[in-house]
């Protein structure tokens, strides 16, 4: 569970001391869900001599996904996180949602809120207290026509932060507004051919993305 240091050219090795368990549960063939909990051992570094910290993680999620006509698909994840730190319990949730029509343009939409402490925003406050940070995002990508079994796709996206007023200071006014621009790489479609059958449907990609 550990984080590995700064010279990023090496292994580093340590004993296998943590571990984890998932349990997945798919009850038709358009939703997944899951369940899953980790102990990791010294998995945030130490801060200003003290002893790295040990954490205890729970995840919960839900996807649905659904073909469309033509080649589309529509895929859909709300998921929950907590690390337990000592005394303190953090949470993360997000809703994702991504539309694709066509096999060629893709809508995308992300709303997420994450407990946050002074220390991983790494801003000089003497506090224990959790700050709630939330983020909307929504983007766009245009896939071109597939060469060589690989298809680019171009895109960007749109975002507004909102943070407490209590970090205005470091983060300037609420609501902060940023952009993205991303290009995306990908196999193309495949179908599977059968001896005196016809072509199936493959299945559909979701692509997760994160600025």
């Amino acid at each position: 569970g550990r984080e590995p240091d700064e010279d990023r050219y090496n292994f580093d090795l340590a004993p296998l001391d943590s571990y984890s368990a998932r349990l997945s549960y798919m009850p038709t063939r358009n939703w997944v869900f899951q369940v899953s909990g980790g102990q990791l051992t010294e998995a945030e570094p130490p801060h200003d001599g003290e002893p790295a910290k040990d954490v205890r993680r729970l995840t919960a999620s839900g996807i649905y996904h659904r073909a469309l006509p033509r080649e589309g698909n529509w895929a859909t994840t709300v998921a929950w996180g907590q690390n337990r730190e000592d005394e303190v319990n953090s949470s993360g949730f997000l809703v994702e949602t991504n539309l694709r029509l066509a096999d060629r343009d893709a809508i995308l939409g992300r709303f997420e809120t994450a407990q946050k402490s002074a220390d991983d925003l790494v801003i000089p406050l003497e506090t224990t207290e959790l700050f709630l940070l939330r983020k909307i995002q929504v983007g766009y990508e245009r896939s071109l026509p597939a060469f060589r079994s690989l298809v680019l796709g171009v895109g960007g996206s749109v975002s507004l932060n909102f943070t407490p007023s209590e970090l205005r200071p470091f983060y300037g006014d609420n609501p902060g507004a940023g952009f993205a621009v991303f290009v995306t790489l990908r196999p193309k479609r495949m179908e599977m051919m059968s001896h005196g059958m016809s072509p199936g449907p493959a299945p559909a990609s979701v692509a997760n993305r994160h600025r």
